[in-house]
Parts: structure tokens; C-alpha cells; sequence
């Protein structure tokens, strides 16, 4: 019986996380619809690992606060420091990606 149950709470969580990763996306996407372009800077390239796609980390500014985000994809031919073109949600400035590397 306790095997059982722990089977089926892992089910449950499993299922958990599952949905709430697709929700966290869907907003994700939906806040990216009404963006504004601004420029980022290349702060670090992040490796490819056994659990992690390789990535890029930039940064940005708006309205005097700093942000920070991570996005999938291979940046290796960027320098520390190049600029690159993001698309930023105009709801939700802490959501962005990248559009153009310059």
C-alpha cells in the first residue's frame, strides 16, 4: 500500500510539473507578443552540459532598473560584451529574447 501511494504521488507531481511548465511558457509567450526592441549586451556564454542546452546571459536596461536573462542557442561566435538586438515585453520587462545578434 505505501508503495502504491508513493507511486501515485509521483505521478501526481510529475503531472505537477509538467503543466505547470507549459503554463509558465504560454505567458510567456503571451507577454511576448507586445514588445519593444532595445539593445542587450553578451555577458557569458553558458556550455552545453549532460541536463543544459548551450545558452547565452545578457543584460539590459530599462527605466534605470537591470535585467538579466538566460536563452538557449548557440552564442559562441559573440565576444563578451557585443550587443545584440532584444525584443522586450512591454508588460513584463523582466521577459525577453533575443532577435538579432549584431
Amino acid at each position: 500500500m505505501k508503495n502504491k501511494t508513493i507511486v501515485i504521488a509521483s505521478i501526481v507531481f510529475t503531472i505537477g510539473v509538467i503543466i505547470w511548465s507549459a503554463v509558465k511558457e504560454q505567458n510567456r509567450f503571451n507577454l511576448l507578443k507586445n514588445t519593444i526592441n532595445e539593445k542587450a549586451v553578451f555577458v557569458k556564454l553558458l556550455k552545453e552540459t549532460s541536463t543544459d542546452p548551450a545558452a547565452g546571459e545578457f543584460k539590459y536596461m530599462m527605466n534605470d532598473v537591470v535585467y538579466t536573462f538566460r536563452e538557449r542557442g548557440d552564442f559562441s561566435a559573440l565576444n563578451l560584451g557585443d550587443s545584440v538586438i532584444i525584443e522586450v515585453s512591454i508588460k513584463d520587462h523582466s521577459i525577453a529574447r533575443v532577435l538579432v545578434v549584431e
